[in-house]
């Protein structure tokens, strides 16, 4: 049931674009959440890893290796086009704020996290608020190392 919310929002993103609005700089609120680099050596801390290189790979526009970073499952119902276009036409620029992990909802086959970014929209984001999405869910990449892909994503309240 919830991979098939998160796979639902992720769709709703893709096809939900709105009119283009002259660039606006949006910065989420921050609050004073536990920042990821506090957490112990684990597979959380290779998790938060993979948010950051996510994110830095959209800040520089190399989003063939933002993609790379979804679950097969993910990459199986959001064509590479059609992950672009959600970047290309949205996001100006992003840089994460702060990363809270949600445990009581994470285990050991996946995690999730809340994140809060500064992030600058060329047009309102298609889902939600009209913000990039601040919900991640990241599930085992299946190699046996202990890294983790991108499952899905949702908008928050």
């Amino acid at each position: 049931m919830k991979r098939s919310l998160l796979a639902t929002t992720t769709l709703l993103l893709i096809t939900s674009f709105t009119a283009p609005l002259q660039a606006q700089t949006v910065t989420q609120p921050s609050q004073s959440w536990e920042v990821a680099q506090q957490l112990p050596l684990s597979r959380n801390n290779s998790a938060v890893r993979v948010l950051y290189d996510y994110f830095d790979a959209i800040a520089s526009r190399n989003y063939q290796l933002a993609y790379n970073l979804h679950s097969p499952e993910f990459r199986a119902q959001v064509s590479y086009d059609e992950f672009v276009q959600m970047y290309q036409n949205h996001i100006d620029s992003i840089r994460i704020q702060s990363v809270e992990p949600l445990p009581s909802f994470s285990n050991r086959n996946h995690q999730e996290f809340r994140l809060e970014f500064n992030a600058s929209y060329l047009k309102p984001y298609p889902a939600g608020n009209g913000r990039f999405p601040e919900f991640f869910v990241l599930v085992p990449a299946g190699n046996g190392e202990g890294e983790w892909l991108i499952d899905g994503m949702a908008p928050g309240p």
